[in-house]
């Protein structure tokens, strides 16, 4: 065991040497952020090829580094990458011709590898031969355990040596020693599951400037602003990006560009190997036949995107100096107006130096114009933006808010800065004194925003919502179907009284409902959402605003299935002319002759029912008392009522036929009517 530890961290040690000696690696130039949760570096430096440029990386960074890594060099001496398989131990192992257990002595491993020639010294002398056996003399209480290798040597002699008095062990055969050094570095790097090296072979001589670009997962960057009300001028937008170095490496001296935009990125299984399933064919004629069925697994992968390396546009651009490598040619805006503004501003806040902003086609980007250091595993707060804005503040109620009797305090801002403002939290400051919070999404420049930071204790406020009421606009009526136009009106009202000393500018901002107008009062600004009032509010008094808002709808009805009742309801509207009421209360009156109609059928129906139920009764108590003898008379009157009966019924036959006849006639003429009658 003493001795294998010995030769294993001997070997070991070599391969690190070696290694260190060869192992070249390239600094961090530049690093680009974006809010997609992937940065963009690129790494550059002098390079030779007398050993690989190394890059390490965590496991669940390669797959975006394998999907993006470009490397150049100036001479074109890059001849390719390499990079440990993510593979188990235990497969990566399985190559070897043989294997170093845990605890195992050198003795184990010389007798598996028996029949291999191994050199040695031993003292002065040099001792060679091939491996006959190796074992280990257990221990007793007189002495340790030893360990003993028995050679064939080249003159034909076996010979027994005690393996702790060979020095300088090693195997004749370079491919085998190769294999041991092999085996023990994948043993070492398996140690640190969380780190992955990836190797990058020169091929010609001499020394390169080398670079390497990649996107690897990394956190979005955060920004966060100060809005500062003085008490006269205009108040200043004051941004800070927040960026965490979580890479592994230190960023000294980079050029770091920070972009307002999300593009789109994805996962994928690209290092990993994959193993494709095959099946299982028997040989042919042997065992009896059976049908082959193959199955497959499908297996749904998530996928979440990180970002395509910059274009060569965007390389040059960066190259420059100017971040925002996805601008076209002449998209960039001139910032040197801008910057002077900004510089003066700066000595007035005691901020050295704001970032630059340009538009990159539809991304925007932040510029840092002085080099940045972040060392690994820290996070820091770098100023992107000091400028004077335009803002006012005023007062802002919306159904959306938590408090409701109450407006709230805000502002409004116009983007006139120059540049794109990421969206993000904002601190106000009014006077020199911390006045609320409030919150934004990214503003384009010449946008503005509605933004509230607190509530607005000094001005009361009531809503008064009103029961809406309906009002027809329109009938029409055409091959029988009546056609309506109606609105539905619905009114709130809104009461607030200021008990402040100062007049305010109140803005009511009202969700826009589905199909609803505005009728009144005229809408101060429109959003993808809501309507936007203002009122101004008296010092001290009171103000209040009525909006009233209108749903236009249609319906239509079959007008043959519509009653007396609801057609009635139609003749009643102003809004119907004068001959189309006409119209309507023709049909009406038509329909209340049907009605009477089925009414008088319905009666005389219901009669004829009776008297057949009497003549039924009439019959069974002629037919009893003709078995009874002397009951004749009795018969006899039965037959005389009976008869008058049959007359009766006769008579209502006829007449229900008459009515059914009539009800024919008037059902086609309101259908005549109705299919006649347009207006």
């Amino acid at each position: 065991m003493k001795h294998l530890s010995c030769i294993g961290l001997g070997v070991a040690a070599a391969l690190v040497l070696s290694a260190g000696a060869g192992a070249q690696e390239i600094p961090v130039r530049r690093v680009v952020l974006y809010k997609n949760g992937v940065g963009y570096v690129e790494r550059g430096g002098e390079a030779t090829a007398s050993g690989p440029v190394t890059l390490t990386f965590r496991a669940d960074e390669m797959t975006d580094v394998l999907k993006s890594l470009s490397v150049s060099a100036t001479n074109g001496s890059v001849e390719r990458v390499r990079f440990s398989t993510d593979e188990s131990l235990d497969a990566k192992l399985r190559a070897f011709p043989f294997r170093i257990n845990p605890g195992e002595n050198m003795a184990s491993l010389l007798d598996e590898l028996r029949g291999e020639r191994i050199e040695a010294m031993r003292g002065a002398d040099r001792v060679q031969g091939t491996i006959l056996s190796a074992q280990t003399v257990p221990a007793t209480s007189q002495t340790p355990a030893r360990e003993y290798v028995t050679l064939l040597e080249d003159g034909g002699a076996m010979n027994s040596y005690e393996v702790a008095s060979l020095g300088q062990l090693r195997f004749a055969n370079a491919k085998l020693q190769q294999q041991v050094a092999d085996y023990l570095r994948i043993v070492a790097e398996s140690r640190n599951q969380e780190r992955r090296s990836v190797s990058i072979d020169l091929a010609r001589s001499g020394s390169t400037q080398l670079s390497a670009r990649y996107m690897t997962p990394m956190p979005v960057w955060k920004s966060s602003y100060r809005m500062i009300f003085g008490k006269e001028g205009k108040p200043v937008l004051e941004g800070w990006a927040v960026v965490d170095n979580t890479s592994g490496a230190d960023w000294s001296g980079i050029s770091l560009s920070l972009i307002s935009g999300k593009p789109v990125s994805f996962l994928t299984n690209i290092y990993p190997p994959v193993n494709v399933e095959r099946p299982f064919v028997p040989l042919p004629g042997i065992g009896s036949t059976a049908p082959v069925t193959y199955e497959s697994e499908m297996r749904v992968q998530s996928a979440i995107a990180p970002a395509a390396a910059p274009s060569p546009a965007m390389e040059k651009a960066l190259a420059g100096g100017v971040v925002g490598g996805l601008l076209g040619p002449g998209r960039a805006r001139s910032m040197a107006a801008a910057d002077v503004e900004e510089r003066s501003e700066a000595r007035l806040s005691g901020l050295a130096s704001v970032a630059t902003g340009i538009e990159a086609g539809a991304l925007f980007a932040y510029n840092f114009p002085d080099r940045v250091n972040v060392r690994k595993g820290e996070s820091v707060m770098l100023p992107f933006l000091q400028k004077p804005v335009s803002a006012q503040r005023l007062l802002i109620y919306t159904e959306r808010q938590p408090v409701t009797n109450h407006p709230m305090l805000a502002f409004e801002m116009t983007n006139d800065s120059g540049v794109t403002l990421d969206g993000g939290p904002v601190t106000v400051f009014d006077g020199g004194e911390y006045a609320g919070e409030a919150l934004f999404e990214t503003t384009k420049e010449g946008e503005k925003r509605l933004m509230s930071y607190g509530i607005d204790l000094g001005t009361s406020l009531r809503m008064e919502p009103s029961s809406g009421t309906r009002t027809v606009q329109e009938i029409s009526m055409q091959r029988g179907i009546l056609s309506v136009k109606s609105k539905q009106r619905s009114t709130v009202k809104y009461t607030l009284s200021n008990a402040d000393s100062r007049a305010k500018t109140l803005v009511i901002e009202r969700l826009i409902r589905p199909n609803y107008e505005t009728v009144s009062p005229a809408v101060s600004e429109k959003t993808s959402t809501a309507n936007r009032f203002r009122l101004p509010l008296p010092a001290g008094g009171a103000a209040s605003l009525e909006i009233v808002e209108e749903f236009p709808f249609h319906e239509s009805h079959q007008v043959s299935n519509l009653n007396e009742d609801q057609l009635m309801m139609y003749t009643r509207n102003q809004a119907l002319p004068a001959a189309a009421r006409q119209a309507l209360e023709r049909i009406v009156a038509k329909k209340r002759q049907i009605a009477e109609n089925q009414r008088q059928s319905v009666t005389v129906q219901a009669r004829i029912e009776s008297l057949n139920s009497q003549m039924e009764r009439v019959r069974r108590n002629m037919g009893s008392l003709n078995s009874i003898a002397g009951q004749q008379a009795q018969v006899q009157k039965l037959a005389v009522e009976l008869g008058a009966l049959q007359t009766d019924a006769a008579g209502r036959e006829a007449e229900l036929d008459r009515l059914r006849e009539a009800g024919l006639t008037l059902k086609q003429e309101l259908d005549a009517l109705i299919e006649s009658t347009q207006f």
